[in-house]
């Protein structure tokens, strides 16, 4: 229901379930209506927090309140039976049994990094954890831009394996393989 709020006329809501900004208006609104609606906002809401019954955040974004419950990590969609089945996907790739899985991100609205810095993240990945034998899996973003992945195969390829393309499977199975994850 992406959005969009159904209804039918006369029906009661007891329980309200929003998530992202788009959703925040709507879920306020339909609270000052009906003040028994308990009602629920997924990550930060960027509003006065006393508008939501719980707000679920991960404990990464630091939010502090009293209807403020915390995450380890975000909330999201994948199993570990989905992991756990991808793993052979990339096996084959990874010489090590100690394996250290990157996962590039790209810019976004508050980073963006420079070919330097990605120097100094790689030789910090190839110095705390190529140099104590692991093999290293690289997965990009849909927003990790192609010069990053270039220079992840230039910095990494003779040391694992760099997925050059956005690809479901290979992001699972280097979850399933990694022995350390670093974002």
């Amino acid at each position: 229901l992406k959005n969009k709020i159904y209804l039918k006329e006369n029906e009661k809501l007891d329980l309200i379930i929003s998530w992202g900004k788009k959703s925040v208006i709507p879920s306020i609104l339909l609270k000052k209506k009906n003040r028994k609606i308990f009602s629920i906002h997924i990550q930060d809401p960027k509003v006065n927090h006393k508008n939501f019954d719980a707000i679920i955040a991960p404990q990464h974004d630091n939010l502090i309140g009293d209807n403020v419950f915390n995450s380890k990590g975000a909330i999201h969609y994948i199993t570990e039976s989905e992991i756990n089945k991808a793993k052979p996907y990339l096996i084959d790739k990874i010489k090590s049994k100690k394996v250290v899985s990157l996962i590039l991100g790209g810019p976004n609205k508050y980073y963006s990094f420079n070919k330097n810095q990605l120097i100094k993240i790689f030789n910090e990945i190839k110095s705390n954890f190529i140099s104590k034998g692991y093999a290293t899996i690289v997965i990009p973003s849909i927003r990790t831009p192609k010069m990053i992945i270039d220079l992840a195969i230039k910095e990494f390829g003779a040391d694992g394996y760099v997925v050059n393309s956005v690809d479901k499977q290979a992001y699972l199975s280097a979850f399933a393989l990694a022995t350390n994850i670093v974002v």
